[in-house]
């Protein structure tokens, strides 16, 4: 009987280990697992931030070269850039009778 008990102390001790060595790989899977996912997280985070950066410099960006074109194409700046290209205003319209065919094919 005595050997009975012993066997079956060595079985419990056994599953015991078992179990002990199957809950350590299992503290050592998750553990490795939160350092794998906290640095996955860590580096998206870092690349959401390089891309909110270069978003924020796009929309600046955008808004500088709004105002440039604002400005460039405003009458007033088109008007002093045909002044200084020699361009003059019109005191009048003269208007011609197209009485002429100019530069027309004659059919024969």
């Amino acid at each position: 009987m005595r050997k009975y008990h012993e066997e079956k102390n060595k079985d419990k001790n056994r599953k015991r280990e078992i179990l002990l060595r199957i809950l350590f790989l299992l503290v050592f899977v998750l553990l490795g697992t939160q350092i794998i996912l906290s640095n996955a997280i860590s580096s998206s985070g870092d690349r959401l931030l390089m891309l909110d950066q270069k978003h924020q410099q796009l929309l600046s960006q955008n808004e500088q070269i709004s105002k440039q074109i604002s400005y460039l194409t405003s009458l007033t700046t088109l008007e002093n850039r045909a002044k200084y290209l020699g361009f003059m205003k019109s005191g009048s319209v003269i208007y011609l009778q197209n009485t002429v065919n100019v530069a027309m094919k004659e059919v024969e």
